[in-house]
């Protein structure tokens, strides 16, 4: 996946730990800049391994702390928006996130 990014393996210092099924191989961090839909330009940082049969996996690494991501199966509807919420205000929305 780095490749088809533009990424160099050599280039990328950063080393990650992989869990499960892909902890067997070397993998390094790499940070983009994505366009995603209508939203403003964003770094999402992904960690890239030499398998090439690894999946690209939005949000282990930042993804979701950039975006406010429902899933909304009763209606198969998913929505998401520039991230709003903070842990402190988290608690306080709670209610109004249920009525969506």
């Amino acid at each position: 996946m780095g490749l088809r990014l533009g990424a160099v393996w050599e280039r990328q210092r950063l080393s990650v730990p992989l869990g499960g099924n892909l902890s067997k191989f070397e993998a390094r961090a790499v940070v983009m800049t994505a366009n995603v839909e209508q939203f403003p330009p964003v770094d999402l940082a992904f960690a890239w391994t030499q398998d090439r049969s690894a999946p690209l996996i939005l949000g282990h690494m930042n993804f979701f702390l950039a975006f406010d991501v429902y899933f909304l199966l009763c209606c198969g509807l998913n929505l998401l928006s520039k991230a709003s919420l903070s842990a402190k205000n988290l608690k306080e929305s709670q209610p109004k996130l249920a009525g969506l």
